[in-house]
């Protein structure tokens, strides 16, 4: 059996002061590569946790890490440690065993469907494998109701499995993919991104989208 872990970033409404991109991103490995994969995880959490002060049971958010927010501004992680990070998650998908992919969607052309379109895309790309997703709290319920309606539970073996994005690691990588796709995707298609981000961070960003086991795709503009 197959695993994706889902995440997302920016929002898929419409009004006024919604990010003009939405991506979803996937986290794929194989049943038997779960425990082998956590493990390496495990051992980049206690080097960060080390070299960087950055505590191992604190969930991963890639976007306030990148921007020097809460919680890692009140721990005194510095700035430095940002860059790090990122190269070391890149450097995981590059040894193989995991595979990230994220689907980008933009709000011009069309504004309904972008949940639906930027998942069924994920769903139908995957189709073949016996697999399971699992996703964090909060887009579970629309995830499942879009499964069902577009039949894509027919390519896997839930509809949705809830987790916990704070007790999975894989979860957090996925955060970290669809954080690093909607920053650059952003600065690809000439949307506004954050000033803040330190050209080495930026870099770092886009790193992580490219490279072996990682592919970006746009839904639509």
């Amino acid at each position: 059996m197959e695993l994706t872990y889902l995440d997302e970033s920016g929002d898929d409404g419409i009004c006024i002061g919604s990010s003009p991109l939405f991506v979803l991103a996937g986290i794929s490995l194989q049943g038997a590569d779960w425990r082998r994969m956590r493990a390496a995880v495990t051992e980049l959490r206690a080097k960060w946790e080390l070299k960087w002060g950055l505590p191992r049971e604190v969930e991963l958010h890639t976007r306030a890490l990148l921007l020097g927010k809460r919680p890692y501004s009140e721990m005194g992680i510095r700035r430095e440690a940002t860059p790090s990070v990122l190269a070391d998650l890149s450097d995981l998908f590059s040894c193989g065993g995991l595979q990230a992919s994220a689907f980008i969607c933009g709000k011009q052309s069309k504004p309904e469907g972008i949940l639906r379109d930027t998942l069924s895309n994920l769903v139908v790309g995957n189709q073949g494998a016996y697999r399971l997703y699992l996703s964090d709290r909060g887009r579970v319920p629309a995830m499942r109701r879009i499964m069902l309606m577009d039949n894509l539970s027919d390519y896997a073996v839930e509809t949705m499995v809830e987790l916990d994005s704070s007790k999975s690691c894989f979860i957090q990588l996925a955060d970290a993919v669809a954080t690093a796709a909607h920053i650059t995707w952003s600065g690809r298609l000439g949307l506004p991104s954050h000033s803040r981000l330190r050209p080495e961070d930026r870099a770092a960003v886009v790193a992580l989208t490219e490279g072996p086991n990682r592919k970006c795709f746009l839904v639509r503009p």
